[in-house]
């Protein structure tokens, strides 16, 4: 049975695992790969905090699908799920001629490696979209 065919399969335990399995279906599918690692934080477990970015496909393609996961931390299971059936699947062999797939792996590692939506300082990548040209709003509830 084909992982594929065995959904759970796909799915990892922890940020570390659910990476590890992304690379590796990466490595697979004949993706180039591209790791920023975190300058200053680590995982739980004292591990690199990464984002990962593979790509198929040719690189001066005029159409590109961008998929992204892990934006918050606890979805990054799901979303890294997604990305490693994607990279497996008889799909990502057989891309039209002018198109590429961009998967971005983990946006927000520490949330992802410490099961919480927000980055290390604190901010929700979703939520927290602010002018700052235009001055800090008041917000006493979100200090508390």
């Amino acid at each position: 049975m084909s992982d594929i065919a065995a959904p759970l399969s796909l799915y990892a335990d922890s940020y570390t695992a659910a990476r590890g399995k992304f690379l590796t279906a990466a490595g697979d599918a004949g993706a180039s790969v591209t790791t920023y690692v975190h300058p200053q934080e680590t995982g739980a477990d004292g591990g690199s905090l990464c984002i990962d970015v593979a790509r198929l496909g040719p690189r001066d393609a005029t159409r590109a699908l961008l998929i992204a996961s892990g934006t918050h931390g606890p979805e990054g299971f799901a979303g890294s799920a997604g990305q490693i059936a994607l990279l497996r699947s008889e799909s990502s062999k057989e891309l039209p001629k002018d198109v590429r797939i961009v998967l971005v792996h983990g946006v927000n590692p520490y949330g992802f490696a410490r099961i919480t939506r927000t980055t290390e300082n604190n901010v929700d990548l979703n939520r927290n979209f602010i002018d700052f040209s235009a001055g800090l709003p008041a917000n006493p509830t979100y200090r508390e």
